[in-house]
Parts: C-alpha cells; sequence; structure tokens
C-alpha cells in the first residue's frame, strides 16, 4: 500500500470505518468499481472474508452493486457522499445529545464503588 494510502486509510478509519472496511473503500476508489475478487485483492484481504465486510459498507451506504453481463460489481459512493452520510450521523447525534447527557447524569448520581491499588 502506498504511503499516501496509508494516510487515507487512517483517516476512513476514524470517520468509523475499521480496517478492512476502509481497506476495500480505498480499493474500490482506486478500481472504480470491481467485482469481490478484484477488491479483495486490491485491499490484500481474504476473499472469503470480504464478503462480510462489503454486507457492512452497502449497510452503511458506503457501496452498491451494479449487474453487468451476469457478473455483479461493486461500485464505492463519491467521497462527497461518504462526507455527507458523516456529516447526517453527526447532525442525529445533535440532536440525541440533550438524551445522551442525561443518560450521563444519572450514571454519575447513583452511588459506587472506587477500588485504589497501590500503597495507602
Amino acid at each position: 500500500m502506498k504511503e499516501n494510502n496509508k494516510d487515507l486509510l487512517e483517516i476512513i478509519q476514524r470517520c468509523g470505518l475499521d480496517e478492512s472496511e476502509a481497506k476495500v473503500y480505498l480499493a474500490l476508489l482506486t478500481l472504480g468499481n470491481g467485482t469481490i475478487h478484484q477488491a479483495a485483492k486490491e485491499a490484500g484481504i481474504n476473499r472469503t472474508s470480504s464478503y462480510a465486510v462489503i454486507e457492512r459498507l452497502k449497510t452503511k451506504g458506503l457501496i452498491s452493486n451494479i449487474k453487468k453481463v451476469g457478473k455483479t460489481y461493486l461500485s464505492p459512493v463519491k467521497p462527497q457522499v461518504f462526507l455527507q452520510i458523516q456529516k447526517d450521523n453527526c447532525a442525529n447525534l445533535e440532536k440525541h445529545i440533550d438524551d445522551l447527557n442525561y443518560l450521563l447524569a444519572i450514571a454519575r448520581k447513583s452511588p459506587g464503588v472506587r477500588f485504589y491499588e497501590g500503597k495507602e
């Protein structure tokens, strides 16, 4: 994997993809579109495990299927669409921030026990 792609891989992983998902997404961007075999080979992952990775990427809306001449090809969404999906996810989180803070406040009010190790 090229040095530049390693940086991109890291950036994509920070957006919520695991390493395999990020590798497959980058591989498909590099290929434009390709078969599962091509995507797995370009990503450097096992073809049999790539099926689960591809299903997760489909669920996240980052790739789609294209049928051509009896074969199924995978196509990645444009990086701008990936960015918009991330923004939408953050906006949804922002809508529920009060609910999340409420849960945290309840957890902090409940009594707890802390254990300390060491001298003292």
